[in-house]
């Protein structure tokens, strides 16, 4: 892989064309959507609708390859929906990218130089090309020990600055510096083309010009650090439809993300084939469990079912923790989002059960959720009624703050 990095840094800082946007996050049974406004005079971003569009009932068991069609159905339902209600032209999007199709991983570079001459655009040029194509290596690796894929297609869609040193100070830039011994760590996020293209595609074909792919773990570190006014050290599990995704974050980048196929998805499959009704009645009854709007009788055949999966995956949750080999010590912060957060049953399994004594934690795990009131500069319309409705907010407030860098 040879890393264009001329093409890479044309896509930071976003290039604004309009004051609105949309963004969508595609879900295994369901496309969420909102539409966004920069306030440019009081630069705030202000989240105008949201809606979500059920895809067909067998979607979540659909290769991904099967679900581009039902995408497009899903989009142009989205943004008829939007033409109704803001009376607006919108010519560009934000395409939210989870731990399936996208993958992060931070990586390090040392060199020494021969002189202690200043650093010149090209050297520097040199040094981030060659960390890139390790990391690009070193990731290839890592999903050919998954699944036996030894040649991914993949492109980088975002990176971030974890340090860089020269001769043991932390600089905020190499260009103009001058050091004998330098070492760079960034955090890149890797893309799978083929979705890309997918994706770009559709909404090229449905009127969408600009079209900005965000990684989840990216924006969910991102607001992470802008709330906390420093660099962070956490786990996040993000419990999707199909998987559960866990990101692993050290100094404020994404050490590693990996999935495991086990999901909010899997709660519903249990409710329909335990209690006999539809997948889409299944989903009704989980979310009312959830918030707990049902009656005694049904909470308590509804919990029992729950319970039973809970177990199944918590010891999945295992598994993936130990998969993170390279970990020597996870830091105890630990952030649950997604929609199948939202199970009370969850929070209790994970911060309650013994499974992890056999996890390295520094301490404790201590749950902290994301406080999306002291992101200042956000206005919400609507208030959030689901875990789920939370990425796609924060995937819209990274855009965002990428027009003021």
């Amino acid at each position: 892989m040879k890393v264009n990095l001329t093409k890479i840094k044309e896509l930071f800082p976003f290039q604004h064309k309009g004051k609105f946007f949309y963004t969508f996050d595609l879900g295994s049974d369901t496309v969420k959507f909102l539409v966004n406004e920069i306030d440019l005079d009081n630069s705030k971003l202000k989240i105008w609708l949201s809606h979500q569009e059920a895809l067909i009932e067998t979607s979540n068991t659909q290769p991904l390859a099967d679900r581009y069609p039902k995408y497009e159905e899903a989009f142009k339902k989205c943004i008829e929906k939007s033409s109704v209600q803001i009376k607006q032209k919108i010519s560009e999007a934000v395409v939210v990218l989870d731990g399936k199709k996208c993958r992060a991983l931070t990586t390090s570079l040392k060199v020494t130089r021969p002189t202690n001459t200043e650093i010149s655009n090209q050297e520097k040029n040199e040094i981030i090309e060659k960390l890139f194509e390790g990391a690009y290596e070193e990731l290839k690796e890592i999903i050919e020990s998954e699944n036996f894929d030894t040649d991914p297609e993949l492109e980088v869609v975002d990176f971030s600055t974890v340090f860089i040193d020269i001769d043991g100070t932390q600089v905020l830039d190499l260009e103009g510096e001058s050091g004998r011994v330098v070492e760079v760590c960034y955090t890149l996020f890797f893309a799978y083309s083929e979705h890309l293209n997918q994706v770009k595609s559709i909404l090229k074909g449905l009127g969408i010009r600009g079209i900005h792919f965000v990684p989840s773990s990216l924006a969910i570190v991102d607001s992470i650090k802008r709330i906390k006014k420093n660099k962070v050290d956490c786990v996040i599990l993000d419990i999707g439809g199909n998987f559960t995704e866990g990101i692993i974050c050290f100094r404020g980048g994404v050490y590693l993300n990996k999935t495991m196929d086990f999901g909010g998805c899997d709660f519903t499959n249990a409710i329909s084939s335990k209690l006999g009704v539809s997948y889409l009645n299944a989903e009704k009854v989980k979310r009312f469990y959830s918030f707990g709007k049902l009656k005694e009788k049904e909470n308590l055949a509804v919990q029992k079912v729950i319970l039973d999966t809970v177990n199944l995956w918590s010891c999945g949750i295992e598994d993936l923790f130990q998969d993170f080999k390279e970990v020597k010590l996870f830091a105890s912060d630990f952030y649950l989002l997604g929609g199948g957060s939202d199970l009370p049953d969850i929070k209790e399994q994970l911060f309650e059960e013994p499974w992890t004594k056999s996890i390295p934690f520094k301490a404790n795990p201590v749950f902290k959720q994301i406080e999306i009131e002291k992101l200042i500069d956000l206005e919400l319309t609507e208030e959030l009624k689901t875990a789920e409705e939370l990425i796609p907010i924060l995937a819209s407030y990274y855009y965002f703050c990428g027009h003021r860098k």
